[in-house]
């Protein structure tokens, strides 16, 4: 895999299930970097955003202003 980063290896871990995420940031070497690495993984669900209606043919802008 060539060279790995400590904070790399634990964030692989985390993902894993090996060790929870708040023991592994007490001993990453950059607890921001790791946590930033980790932004997608356990965070909030994605918001559930209506589709948009696609524009009207032949429409002003200002049509869409209510």
């Amino acid at each position: 895999d060539g060279m790995q980063s400590f904070d790399g290896v634990i964030e692989k871990m985390i993902r894993r299930g090996e060790v929870n995420k708040d023991e592994a940031l007490a001993y990453a070497t950059n607890h921001n970097n790791l946590l930033l690495r980790l932004a997608d993984f356990g965070g909030a669900p994605q918001p559930n955003v209506p589709p948009v209606a696609p524009p009207q043919k032949g429409g002003s802008m200002l049509n869409m202003i209510e």
